[in-house]
């Protein structure tokens, strides 16, 4: 898993009260052989993402999107290839309906993760460490031991200071 992209913010009005955001998970084949996702199933087993609310709304549910969206099946990443993996998520309610500011900033109303559980296309995972987000490394990256030791990891999750990633992916929701 090396990116979970969320949109920062989701406005609610009266004239749209429910909003459908597409959340990407990226992952890379860090094997030294090429794996095959073979159909959206596979895909859907590989690929979990995950919402948490930050209050007393119910938790969105992502939902794969249709393998027409997605690259073409069956998919055959090659090692160190990535992958952009697309999920609709539904917003119909706010926790905080106040904007997050510098001011205030613990307006989030929803908390992501991700991760990949490579049981869906084969054997399990020789390196389970870089398989979830968010995860911080230690600064400024660490060499990924697979496929060769060449990758550097910088972690998953928002940007943190130290220009590593590894923070909460959050997302707030204004209005309604």
């Amino acid at each position: 898993m090396t990116k979970l992209a969320v949109p920062r913010k989701v406005k609610l009005t009266a004239k749209k009260p429910v909003q459908i955001k597409p959340i990407t998970a990226k992952i890379q084949n860090r094997s030294a052989h090429a794996e095959t996702i073979p159909d959206l199933a596979a895909l859907d087993g590989l690929v979990h993402v995950t919402v948490e609310s930050l209050g007393a709304c119910p938790a969105p549910v992502p939902i794969l999107r249709a393998a027409a969206v997605q690259k073409k099946l069956p998919i055959v990443l090659k090692s160190k290839k990535a992958l952009s993996v697309v999920f609709d998520v539904t917003f119909t309610c706010a926790n905080n309906p106040a904007k997050t500011t510098k001011d205030t900033p613990d307006q989030d109303d929803y908390r992501f993760s991700a991760r990949v559980d490579h049981r869906a296309i084969g054997d399990g995972d020789a390196h389970p460490e870089d398989d979830v987000c968010p995860r911080t490394v230690t600064p400024p990256a660490v060499l990924d031991p697979y496929p060769d030791g060449k990758i550097r990891d910088r972690g998953c999750g928002a940007r943190k200071a130290d220009k590593t990633f590894g923070n909460p992916v959050v997302v707030d929701v204004v209005g309604q």
